[in-house]
């Protein structure tokens, strides 16, 4: 019996000290992680503070200093739309970030000097092979009415062609077809 109480007092002993030791890792793993967690995060705060000093190019004639100055100008307008250039008004894009600064999503109508802007969706969206899901986007393009003149100009109708040229060529969701190649070439693996 005694032989058996001298182990068991080892064997208790042993797994204390085992105990301690892996107490004594996850300390030091820990230390470690938070030391290379920091210099993590100092690293992505620099990186990111880099990235919004660079100036924003919107498009060819609308580039801003910086990502700051850029949100400001888009903060602006949505509450002073009258403030907008003409080269603001002519990029889709732009408009599209008013707009959703603006209103938030929809279509929806602006007056800004003597130009009514609506903002009009083109419905890109179909059913995934199941039926259970929405797949695809919505394209946005604007209609711009001068309304002294009654000139019509439309912004975005370029991306919308596109849209409704790349349905045309490929279909809509087509993964469990043969006849079409199972997909678009080089898309998610289908070939």
């Amino acid at each position: 019996m005694q032989g058996f109480d001298k182990l068991r007092e080892l064997k208790e002993k042993m797994e204390e000290e085992q105990w301690k030791e892996k107490v004594k890792k996850q300390e030091r793993d820990m230390k470690a992680y938070l030391k290379r967690s920091a210099a993590m995060k100092k690293s992505w705060a620099e990186r990111k503070a880099k990235k919004d000093a660079q100036p924003v190019k919107v498009s060819a004639r609308l580039t801003y200093p910086n990502k700051q100055a850029y949100e400001d100008r888009l903060s602006l307008l949505a509450k002073e739309p009258h403030q907008m250039t003409k080269y603001e008004m002519m990029c889709d894009y732009f408009l599209d970030k008013v707009f959703w600064k603006k209103f938030g999503s929809g279509c929806h109508t602006m007056t800004v000097r003597c130009f009514e802007i609506k903002k009009r969706l083109f419905d890109g969206t179909y059913k995934s092979n199941s039926g259970k899901s929405r797949m695809g986007y919505f394209t946005p393009h604007f209609i711009i009415t001068n309304i002294v003149t009654g000139k019509v100009r439309e912004i975005g109708r370029d991306a919308v062609r596109q849209h409704i040229e790349l349905d045309r060529t490929y279909g809509k969701n087509r993964r469990n077809d043969p006849k079409r190649n199972f997909g678009l070439p080089n898309s998610r693996g289908y070939r």
